[in-house]
């Protein structure tokens, strides 16, 4: 008797973690930041080319994600809307918190992006969302 209730259990928690999602990208293993990221949740052609010497430069990235550049809005405070932007600078895994990416433009803070297995995901707003608003993938090193 006491085996059944075993082999229930164990089944009842292989059905929830795989009903859960548990074999997510979550649990993939991490890739090196370096290389190319391409968006893959908005209509436009996004990447980011991290190289070795912690410099970046990006292209097509939302607005509302890197909100202190080329703002096309009358008020700069305005940090919304997915309209694509490109700049360059460096870039540095957080100290204590090697998932998360911090991207500056000199000594300014821009964006900040959180990598899980081969992905790169950019919230806007609601941090608190189980999926980022924007995600990148990692294709390869830059040229």
């Amino acid at each position: 008797m006491r085996n059944r209730w075993v082999v229930a259990a164990a089944l009842a928690a292989a059905t929830l973690l795989t009903a859960t999602g548990c074999s997510s990208s979550f649990f993939e293993p991490m890739v090196d930041p370096v290389g190319s990221w391409t968006m893959t949740t908005a209509d436009w052609d996004g990447t980011l080319d991290l190289r070795s010497d912690h410099t970046f430069t990006a292209a097509g990235v939302p607005q509302s994600v890197a909100c202190t550049h080329d703002l096309p809005a009358s008020n700069p405070d305005e940090c919304q809307g997915s309209y694509p932007v490109g700049f360059s600078g460096t870039w540095k895994l957080v100290e204590n918190n090697p998932i998360q990416i911090f991207f500056f433009d000199g000594d300014t803070l821009v964006m900040s992006g959180v990598r899980s297995g081969k992905t790169l995901g950019f919230w806007v707003g609601d941090r608190e969302r189980p999926d980022p608003t924007y995600e990148y993938t990692h294709d390869a090193s830059p040229s």
